[in-house]
């Protein structure tokens, strides 16, 4: 029986590298297009939702305590139904992942390596992820506990320094005239906090503790308050119709900050170095969550289960280099998620009722 337990701290970290990752380049764009300068509004209000979800799958992982997510969804649902259940979360988590090298190998092309071919730098992050992966659980969160603070120290640095350029009027009048396209924009704000599903996946390997909540709510409060800052200072900086011309508004941010001297001169190279750590923490809890999928879909012994780090490798490369248009990466990303957000407010209420209804007649039985 394994002893080593990841912390209740853990939790933090591994769940807010889930929900920050590639996504923290381009949430300004896609909330703009749809809600314009009120961007912002849906996006706190889709964290709320994301926070009232996330707690729902954080109680069916604790009504199974020694099981994760897919494994959880094969129990209730047998084997049959149980795996044709399991079938879209094994998908999204399997394509996001490869999405998130290809787009993860655009942006360094752009800001970094321009003369790097991408397959190159989608092959080499595939290796240093899977690697890091078969390492297990364990390791995966000590690396992520190096790497959190960086990045999340960066994305703050980036906002107040933004502040000197901002203009508050590109932000003004809230809510005017617009309230019909900020509702609208709410289930696409929820959409990018689709990370929070990972607790389903690493609660089973914490430490049993009372305040492991309240480091998985700490963990979605830190992503939600990050994303709507960064959000509304875009929005302050460039105007609306600003941010809807920006591929990464992010780092096109961090471009736009000028010092006086020498020192700091290229503050978006510092930015993207440090956005390799942020993608490289998201992208390496998905891989895990797409090993975890396929070793409970395909019932693998636990012998076996590493080596399922290593088929996942060529088949990550090639959805990752299929697409051979970099705009159209970005499209199905979006759609990706869209897809996966309705599947993740449906599947896990339903899950909990069922165990709920499920316990409760077991317990009339027994009563008799």
């Amino acid at each position: 029986m394994k002893t080593e337990r990841l912390s209740p701290s853990q939790i933090m970290t591994l769940t807010s590298a889930a929900i920050m990752g590639v996504d923290i380049l381009m949430v300004q764009n896609h909330m703009v297009s749809i809600a314009g300068r009120d961007g912002w509004i849906p996006l706190a209000l889709g964290g709320i939702l994301a926070g009232i979800s996330g707690t729902i799958i954080y109680y069916l992982a604790t009504l199974y305590p020694d099981k994760d997510l897919p494994q959880i969804m094969i129990h209730i649902g047998g084997k049959f139904l149980g795996r044709l259940l399991l079938i879209p979360g094994l998908m999204y988590m399997l394509l996001y992942t490869a999405l998130s090298f290809r787009i993860f190998a655009q942006v360094l092309k752009v800001f970094l390596f321009d003369r790097t071919p991408i397959y190159a730098i989608v092959i080499l992050m595939t290796l240093v992820t899977a690697y890091t992966v078969y390492q297990g659980i364990y390791v995966i969160g000590g690396v992520t506990d190096i790497l959190f603070p960086l990045g999340k120290i960066i994305i703050v640095i980036l906002i107040l320094l933004s502040l000197i350029i901002a203009d508050p009027s590109h932000i003004r009048p809230i809510l005017f005239e617009n309230t019909a396209q900020v509702v609208k924009a709410i289930i696409p704000g929820y959409q990018q906090f689709t990370g929070i599903c990972i607790i389903g996946y690493i609660l089973c390997y914490t430490q049993k503790d009372k305040g492991r909540f309240k480091w998985y709510l700490i963990a979605i409060g830190i992503a939600v308050v990050l994303y709507v800052a960064l959000t509304i200072i875009t929005i302050m900086v460039f105007s609306a119709p600003g941010v809807l011309s920006l591929i990464y508004p992010t780092l096109t941010l961090s471009k736009s900050i000028q010092f006086p001297t020498a020192f700091l001169e290229r503050f978006e190279s510092i930015t993207a170095v440090l956005w390799i750590g942020i993608a490289f923490e998201t992208i390496v809890m998905f891989f895990f969550a797409s090993v975890r999928n396929f070793v409970a879909f395909f019932n693998v012994k636990e012998k076996y289960q590493k080596y399922l780090v290593f088929v996942h490798v060529p088949i990550l490369i090639t959805i990752a280099l299929s697409v051979k248009l970099g705009h159209r990466i970005l499209e199905i990303f979006e759609l990706l998620k869209s897809a996966h957000s309705f599947y993740e407010l449906f599947i896990f209420p339903l899950l909990v009722v069922i165990t709920l209804i499920a316990r409760k007649r077991r317990q009339s039985n027994e009563a008799r």
